[in-house]
C-alpha cells in the first residue's frame, strides 16, 4: 500500500493557508476595472479559490451581483441573477437554430455560489434554457424528447423562467435519470458533518469530486451530524480543491482511493468543502 500526499505545490506539506477572499475579491475587482483581466476570468478565479458569488465579494464589477437586484430574496424576479449550477431534468422541446430548449427540472446543484430561491422555484417546473452555441447545439441534437440531460448554467431570469447556458464551464449532455443518492445528495443524518473521510472517486471534474465513502476516519468535535457513519457506502460531493490541492487534484482519476478532510458548512447545501490533508492511497 502506498500513500501519495498532496496539499499544494509541495507534496507532503500542510495545506496552504486559507485564501483571504476579501482581499482576493478586491484585487480581482481592481484588475477588471483597470482592464488587466476580463470579468469572466475574474469570476472564474474567485470561484476556483472557493469564493461565493452571492456574498458580494466577487471579482466581478458588481461584486458578484449582476445589474438589477442581485441574488437576495428581496431582489428575486428583477432582471438576471447569477445561478452557477448543474441542472438535471428531462428534455421537453428544443430549437437548434435559436440555441435553446425547454426541460422539466428534477434537480439543481446548490452551493455557495448559487441562490436557494432559484432552486426552489425551478424544481418540478418546466424552464427554458437559452444561449446554447457551437458544438453544444450538436449535443442537443442527440438528445431525444423525454430523455434526461444535464446542463451547467450561469444565470436565471425569473420573469420568463429562463436559465442561461454557462459558456465558461461548458456542460450539456445526456445523463442518467436523477437519483439523489447516486448524485451525492447527503442523507439528513449526515448533514453538518465535519471530519475525515476515505473513499473511492466516482467522478472528478471542474472543481468537484463525487466520492463513495468507504470509511469515516474521524469525526471533529465541531461536527453536527446526527449519525456520521450513515454515509458509509453512500456518496458525497466535495468542492474547494483550489488553490491548495491544485497539483494533486489534476492527477485524480475515477476509481482512485482518497482520504480528505470535509466539512458541511451549511446544511441547506448538498456540497461539502474540503480541508486538511488530501491523500491518494495506492492499493
Amino acid at each position: 500500500t502506498g500513500i501519495k500526499k498532496g496539499t499544494g505545490a509541495k507534496k507532503g506539506t500542510k495545506p496552504a493557508e486559507k485564501v483571504d477572499l476579501q482581499k482576493l475579491g478586491k484585487d480581482l475587482k481592481e484588475a477588471v476595472e483597470s482592464g488587466k483581466m476580463t470579468e469572466d476570468k475574474a469570476i472564474a478565479e474567485y470561484i476556483k479559490a472557493g469564493g461565493s458569488l452571492g456574498q458580494g465579494k466577487s471579482g466581478g464589477k458588481e461584486g458578484g451581483k449582476v445589474a438589477g437586484k442581485g441574488e437576495s430574496e428581496k431582489g428575486k424576479g428583477k432582471g438576471r441573477s447569477n445561478f452557477y449550477s448543474i441542472v438535471i431534468g428531462r428534455l421537453k422541446s428544443r430549437d437548434i437554430e435559436l440555441g435553446e430548449f425547454t426541460m422539466e427540472v428534477d434537480y439543481a446543484t446548490l452551493n455557495r455560489y448559487t441562490s436557494k430561491w432559484i432552486k426552489d422555484e425551478i424544481i418540478g417546473k418546466t424552464v427554458r434554457v437559452s444561449g446554447v452555441s457551437g458544438q453544444f447545439r450538436d449535443n442537443l441534437l442527440l438528445i431525444k424528447k423525454g430523455q434526461t440531460l444535464k446542463v451547467r448554467t450561469s444565470g436565471y431570469i425569473a420573469e420568463d423562467k429562463t436559465l442561461l447556458f454557462a459558456h465558461k464551464f461548458n456542460v450539456l449532455e445526456r445523463a442518467v435519470p436523477f437519483d439523489p443518492e447516486a448524485h451525492g445528495v447527503p442523507p439528513k443524518e449526515f448533514r453538518g458533518f465535519e471530519g475525515v473521510l476515505k473513499g473511492k472517486i466516482i467522478e472528478v471534474g471542474g472543481y468537484e469530486v463525487l466520492m463513495e465513502i468507504e470509511k469515516v476516519i474521524s469525526t471533529s468535535k465541531d461536527s453536527k451530524a446526527m449519525a456520521p457513519n450513515s454515509i458509509k457506502g453512500k456518496r458525497v460531493r466535495l468542492a474547494g480543491f483550489y488553490p491548495q490541492y491544485e497539483n494533486l487534484f489534476k492527477e485524480l482519476r475515477p476509481t482512485d482511493i482518497i482520504q480528505i478532510g470535509a466539512r458541511h458548512e451549511d446544511v441547506v447545501f448538498d456540497m461539502f468543502q474540503v480541508q486538511g490533508d488530501l491523500l491518494r492511497i495506492e492499493e
